[in-house]
């Protein structure tokens, strides 16, 4: 399959792709949905395939990366600013606007988990996050991941390991720890999708 982009004439909806095969040397439309939106699907996939789990020199959980701008010569302030305004922001504790310092902010927020195809409560895991403004992209940092059992069923983990361990094992099984991870990579993915979106319409 092959995924084709073009952009539009047109002031909201700028960017159109479609999936396309190639058979006998034709070329066939792949999928009858033509995907119409403000933003580059295209782009959008390529930069969500780098966001990964990874770990830090203690084995714990954590992810970091870059989020590259449709405007790559937007001023810094502004960048920040558009964080700062965005819906998908919260639990901000900190953040700074003096160039000295560094462009940034950080946060802390939480959030309810489950396993079992979300029919088992396992507690809540709460996470630490940074954004800083370098060169008019945003570094992202999400770290301190931790699992506590509230009024679940199972032991609160504590700090989480990027791999299953004996006190893991102890609590979950391999494929419930790899749902909770599963699950923690998917409102990472969607973090960082929505904040390129908001801070690319905000700029434009």
């Amino acid at each position: 399959l092959t995924l084709i982009h073009s952009n539009l004439n047109h002031e909201t909806l700028k960017h159109f792709t479609f999936m396309v095969s190639k058979f006998n040397d034709q070329w066939y439309l792949a999928s009858p949905t033509i995907n119409i939106s403000e933003n580059n699907k295209f782009e959008e996939a390529k930069a969500l395939k780098k966001v990964t789990l990874s770990e830090d020199e203690n084995g714990n959980l954590i992810s970091e990366g870059i989020i590259f701008l449709e405007k790559d010569n937007a001023n810094q302030n502004n960048i920040l600013s558009c964080i700062l305004n965005s819906p998908i922001i919260i639990g901000i504790e900190r953040s700074s606007t003096d160039p000295e310092k560094g462009l940034y902010l950080n946060g802390k927020w939480e959030y309810t988990s489950y396993i079992d195809d979300t029919s088992t409560f396992v507690g809540i895991i709460e996470f630490k996050y940074e954004y800083k403004i370098v060169n008019g992209t945003i570094h992202y940092k999400y770290y301190d991941y931790i699992h506590r059992k509230e009024d679940s069923d199972f032991q609160s983990i504590g700090q989480l390991p990027k791999e299953i361990n004996k006190k893991i094992s102890a609590i979950f099984d391999e494929n419930q720890y790899n749902e909770i991870l599963f699950d923690i990579h998917l409102n990472l993915r969607n973090a960082v999708k929505n904040c390129k979106y908001y801070v690319d319409k905000c700029l434009n």
